[in-house]
């Protein structure tokens, strides 16, 4: 029995096209993917532009001026009191006599010669050496009278080392006598006491400084 034409002709179509459909199904599975493109890394984002008006707009440079020229020194102002007249209105150069002479001091150094002696006896002294002391011959103007002060031994030229005696020495000058003078000035007096095998052989003034 032979069959109609147009069956034949359905069948080719049909069986192409599952034949495409196949292929298509069999490409799908076999062939990757496209590689997708990688990502493209991100630029840091710039800072945003400064304004213009926060920078001060650059000035022209400014002429440099010349040096001035050295000027003479000043001269001092002719009413300028001078460096001697200054020190003078300071240290006034007014200058007194001293409250006391030579002739005086020796006469108050032979006048506490006893007690000296005294000194020695006080101290059990028997030995030998001199002792230089001193003391300031002082006035005072408010109580009109004349004062002894600073009696002390001046080491350097003493020999002596028994210091109660030496105290005991120097306290002698607080009983000098001098009479008071006005408008005279202060002395600083040196005396030496020597003394031999425990004797007194020697009461002698030295020398005076005047103290203004």
């Amino acid at each position: 029995m032979r069959r109609p034409a147009w069956l034949a002709v359905i069948a080719g179509v049909l069986l192409l096209a599952g034949l495409v459909a196949l292929k298509m199904a069999m490409n799908t599975d076999d062939e990757p993917p496209p590689p997708s493109p990688a990502p493209r890394a991100s630029a840091p984002a710039a800072p945003p532009p400064v304004a213009a008006a926060s920078q001060p707009p650059a000035s022209p440079a400014a002429p440099v001026a010349p040096a001035a020229p050295p000027q003479a020194p000043v001269a001092a102002a002719p009413n300028a009191p001078e460096l001697p007249a200054i020190v003078n209105a300071i240290v006034p150069t007014e200058k007194h006599p001293p409250i006391a002479n030579k002739a005086l001091l020796r006469e108050q150094v032979a006048a506490v010669q006893p007690e000296l002696v005294e000194c020695a006896k006080q101290a059990s002294f028997t030995g030998s050496g001199s002792a230089v002391l001193t003391y300031l011959v002082a006035p005072d103007k408010q109580k009109q009278d004349v004062s002894i002060e600073t009696t002390g031994v001046e080491y350097d030229g003493t020999t002596i080392d028994n210091q109660p005696l030496l105290d005991c020495l120097k306290d002698t000058a607080k009983d000098m006598k001098f009479k008071f003078v006005p408008d005279t000035d202060g002395v600083f007096a040196f005396r030496r006491v020597t003394f031999e095998g425990g004797k007194l052989v020697e009461n002698k003034f030295v020398n005076f400084h005047y103290v203004r």
